[in-house]
């Protein structure tokens, strides 16, 4: 098995009360897939799922984008403020 480092960031964050966490993959899959895979995994990331951006590496994606063994994944979702 392979991982991906996932980085969590604002409400996600906060409610899982953790900076990131790994994910075990066998191979490549769409940023689609691992986002389907963490949501199940985790409820919170669920809550999100429809409103988040996520960037690879430091670019955003899209869900048809490929993510890698070894990639890192921010996990960004909407923030408000003023």
């Amino acid at each position: 098995m392979n991982s991906i480092e996932v980085l969590l960031f604002g409400g996600i964050r906060a409610q899982m009360r953790r900076e990131s966490l790994t994910h075990e993959v066998e191979d490549s899959l769409s940023c689609a897939a691992l986002l389907d895979q963490l949501a199940a995994e985790h409820p919170v990331i669920h809550r999100y799922r429809a409103a988040l951006r996520v960037a690879v590496n430091g670019e955003y994606v899209q869900g048809h984008d490929l993510v890698r063994p070894g990639d890192e994944v921010a996990l960004i979702p909407p923030v408000a403020g003023g």
